[in-house]
């Protein structure tokens, strides 16, 4: 098959698939729970990932709108990185040592049949983006940004992008 009709085709079924989202605690049970989506599987272990870990902040008014701290990441092993930022990273810092002692962080992993390194990354700064002009978001504990250039896929970026934002809101307003 030429490479222009695959191409094509994968164009034409972007809109197609939602993105695979699980929630999991953020805690040294994030594996099995993990493991326990026997659909998306492969995705989310097989595949680049990207996720975010949040916790709820103290609020100091009763009423008001909760507030969030938040980590957007991505990874080529998230099993490898989520176990990197549960033991080798809170020694050293002190916002992850937070996530990992609190009983309500919680972890969201985002897979997709489409993702690869560079759009991960794109879908990195882009999440951080938007959740730094979300009201409940207070604090977002990224270090880096990492644009990409050009790279297979990059002329769908907005279309997956907008697939992921569009579930992440659908499921988790309070964060949006």
């Amino acid at each position: 098959m030429r490479k222009d009709i695959l191409y094509k085709l994968l164009e034409e079924n972007i809109g197609e698939v939602d993105p695979v989202v699980d929630v999991v605690p953020y805690d040294t049970s994030y594996n099995t729970e993990l493991h326990n989506d026997k659909t998306n599987k492969k995705l989310i272990f097989e595949y680049p990932t990207v996720y975010l870990i949040y916790d709820k902040l103290a609020s100091n008014r009763s009423g008001s709108l909760s507030k969030f701290k938040v980590y957007v990441g991505e990874t080529n092993d998230i099993q490898k990185r989520t176990r990197q930022h549960l033991k080798a990273d809170t020694k050293t810092r002190t916002d992850w040592k937070a996530l990992r002692s609190s009983s309500g962080a919680e972890m969201i992993v985002i897979g997709d049949r489409f993702f690869n390194k560079s759009l991960t990354l794109d879908i990195e700064n882009k999440l951080m983006m938007y959740l730094l002009s979300a009201d409940s978001v207070s604090q977002l504990n990224n270090r880096r940004t990492n644009p990409q250039r050009a790279y297979f896929m990059s002329d769908q970026f907005e279309n997956i992008f907008g697939r992921v934002w569009q579930t992440l809101r659908a499921l988790f307003v309070k964060l949006s």
